[in-house]
């Protein structure tokens, strides 16, 4: 389910989606990134994040993908992604080590991926590498 409802015309055109199952990660890498000028919507499972990128399409310019929620798995939810909008960016994030998971993804294709817990300068630098600086800053 999208935790909150937006019209269309609310919502900026360069959008973050983030895709967790736990809610107070949703909302501090949601604090973090407005902070930091980035517009963001959340998720908190497979569904409501290929919904999410169904309504927005273009408006989202990276999603970052908890693997490991109840539902659909991470690789599904990333096909699933790709299957509605095949060049969008998405860094993959789980609290498992990277080497193995970054072979399990490689042929689904991502930006990124970040091991949890996430420091918040690299998430801001990470979304920043993956889409640019937010909307009015230059690099």
């Amino acid at each position: 389910m999208l935790d909150e409802a937006f019209s269309r015309a609310q919502v900026p055109s360069d959008m973050v989606l983030v895709v967790d199952d736990e809610e107070s990660i949703r909302k501090v890498q949601r604090a973090l990134l407005e902070r930091h000028g980035y517009g963001v919507l959340t998720a908190d499972d497979g569904e409501a994040a290929l919904s999410c990128l169904g309504e927005f399409g273009a408006r989202v310019g990276c999603v970052l993908l908890d693997l490991t929620m109840p539902g659909m798995s991470g690789k599904e939810v990333l096909a699933g992604l790709r299957a509605v909008r095949e060049d969008i960016p998405v860094v993959l994030v789980t609290g498992y080590s990277g080497g193995e998971l970054e072979e399990q993804f490689r042929d689904l294709g991502f930006a990124g991926f970040l091991k949890k817990p996430v420091r918040r300068e690299e998430l801001v630098a990470t979304v920043e590498r993956v889409m640019g600086p937010p909307p009015g800053r230059v690099r």
